[in-house]
């Protein structure tokens, strides 16, 4: 399993090759029927309203998945060019989402069922994570690539002194 979110009344897990499980309390966890959902998940964030998954479908391109219930998933509109696996999400909690992918690509949106087109950063790294804090949602990836945003459009590539791979970031 990739990652894992709370969305007020159950644990919700999301993770390769379609795995999908929940839980009420944490501990005791059922794993969903197979084919709930397809392809494998690397990110999982949940809206207030909605949960929201990212990762990449059965065809190997990016893919985001949207569900109110844990039950049924609807695939969300990408750009038709993207074929970047999606990696991480992220939310600046009013209404604004990035997601992060292979080859630099960073999406934003107000509406997680329909993402446009794509920016890129420089060199087309791998960004594994994103995260919102500060005001800045801020990217990580191969390379030692972090990037921030205010606004999830303009993007500034940031200098880290390290050219490991960057796979996780969170604020707090």
């Amino acid at each position: 399993l990739n990652a894992v979110v709370y969305d007020g009344t159950r644990f919700v897990a999301v993770g390769e090759a379609g795995a999908l499980a929940t839980s009420v309390d944490g501990v005791l966890w059922a794993a969903a029927p197979p084919g709930t959902i397809s392809g494998s998940m690397r990110g999982l964030l949940y809206t207030g309203t909605q949960l929201v998954a990212c990762g990449q479908n059965d065809s190997l391109f990016g893919t985001v998945l949207t569900s109110a219930d844990a039950v049924t998933w609807t695939p969300a509109t990408l750009p038709s060019s993207s074929g970047a696996i999606i990696t991480g999400l992220a939310t600046n909690g009013t209404g604004l989402y990035v997601a992060c992918g292979s080859a630099g690509k960073l999406y934003h949106t107000r509406n997680p069922a329909s993402w446009p087109a794509a920016v890129s950063l420089p060199d087309a790294p791998l960004l594994q994570a994103v995260a919102y804090g500060g005001g800045w949602f801020v990217a990580a990836g191969e390379m030692g690539t972090l990037a921030r945003s205010r606004n999830g459009v303009d993007w500034t590539v940031l200098t880290t002194g390290t050219s490991e791979f960057l796979s996780g970031i969170t604020y707090g």
